[in-house]
């Protein structure tokens, strides 16, 4: 009622970052007005403004950090500001705001990114350590890397125009950019955006890890050595002669059919062995769940940071075991209806159906269902439960495939 007949001297001012949630009734009385963050330019002019006025000599770098670090919010840039004033009074240099906010100059940054792109790994490996040993906050960094590497993403296909950089660190990406395919980058966004550091925020192993996979070869990506005239291939694996004959007490076959013959000229495809895609079973069918149930573990890890509160693989890892594979359908076995519930949705399992195909080949597909651990298995039984209320006690429970 107030706010359908507010007295002449009343301006209401409602402010929300969810407006789409508001009401009709109070939206149709209200005039909208759409607040979008500031650039980099504009938070830069309004602190050195404020520096001026309040008499802080602060390095021109530092603000533009400052200016990075908040994302477009003025308020938080004013924060900041006056966090450094209030730590080391109105002399505020470059290291001090680096400090402050944890992160490493942007040499280090470029340099990174500079490796990456080269494909250089020892390098890469080296810079990363030396960030970790100089005690800098490696999230922050990462953070900072993912958005150097977005920018670079931006400005290969030359949609530079969106971004709010400086001329000269423009150029130096479009330099930068030369030299790297737009799926390699992309692939080096996706590998270090996607980095869980909840568990372990000093190691700079997430880190070392994203940078080899970042160089090597995707899967179906051939070695030039896998297929190549024969004569090539003895020169870069010798090959004996080897006279090919039946198995000991075999009937002999004739000439015609025990000889094979390859001229010098042809080429001697060699199919490549990707243990990393599973070992297919006699029927062709793909890999059978021995196999699966032996790389369970690597394929949970896979997981780690995935889905709706980026803990997929702890469900995978402690509530559920891989049952059974039925054709290119893996069936998966959950001990609780709450894990199952929470699995069995089209989101999940298509996540999981992308890597369980990445991984495996073959299954590609999965199937949930309920299957209770044996101890409770056991305890359900009617015979155990009589037992139990005339006074027994369950002392051990052994599970058996089947």
């Amino acid at each position: 009622k107030t706010l359908e007949e507010p007295p002449p001297y009343v301006v209401f001012v409602l402010a929300t970052t969810e407006p789409h949630k508001m009401l009709p009734t109070i939206l149709s009385r209200c005039q909208r007005f759409d607040f979008r963050r500031l650039s980099q330019v504009a938070i830069v002019s309004k602190l050195m403004y404020i520096c001026a006025k309040e008499g802080i000599d602060i390095e021109p770098a530092g603000v533009r950090l400052v200016a990075r670090s908040v994302y477009g919010s003025l308020r938080d840039a004013e924060n900041l500001l006056e966090q450094l004033v209030s730590f080391y009074g109105n002399q505020i240099t470059l290291h001090q705001v680096e400090d402050v906010l944890g992160v490493s100059n942007d040499s280090r940054v470029k340099e990174l990114s500079r490796y990456i792109v080269n494909k250089d790994v020892v390098n890469g490996l080296a810079t990363i350590n030396s960030v970790a040993q100089d005690g800098l906050d490696l999230k922050q960094f990462n953070r900072s890397l993912v958005e150097y590497l977005r920018n670079l993403m931006l400005v290969k296909p030359g949609a530079d125009e969106v971004l709010d950089l400086a001329t000269e660190d423009l150029a130096e990406m479009r330099e930068m950019a030369k030299d790297i395919t737009l799926p390699d980058i992309l692939k080096a966004v996706k590998l270090f955006a996607q980095i869980d550091f909840r568990f372990d925020d000093y190691s700079p192993l997430p880190l070392e890890l994203a940078m080899v996979e970042c160089v090597l070869p995707e899967a179906d990506q051939q070695p030039e050595e896998m297929a190549m005239p024969l004569e090539e291939a003895k020169k870069v694996v010798p090959v004996a002669e080897v006279e090919v004959g039946p198995p000991h007490g075999a009937p002999s076959l004739p000439k015609e059919a025990s000889d094979v013959v390859v001229s010098p000229d042809q080429t001697m495809p060699v199919e490549p062995i990707d243990v990393e895609q599973g070992v297919p079973d006699d029927s062709g069918a793909g890999c059978t769940r021995e196999y699966i149930r032996s790389h369970w573990g690597e394929f949970v890890q896979t997981l780690r940071g995935v889905g709706p509160g980026a803990n997929l693989d702890a469900f995978l890892r402690s509530a559920c075991e891989p049952l059974e594979v039925e054709g290119d359908t893996l069936v998966l076995g959950f001990y609780y209806p709450f894990h199952k519930d929470r699995i069995d949705t089209p989101a999940c399992r298509e996540l999981i159906e992308s890597k369980l195909g990445q991984r495996f080949g073959s299954p590609n597909k999965v199937r949930c269902v309920l299957k209770p651990k044996a101890k409770q298995r056991a305890l359900d039984g009617h015979l155990v439960r009589a037992a139990v209320e005339m006074g027994a006690r369950v002392t051990n429970v052994e599970e058996t495939d089947g």
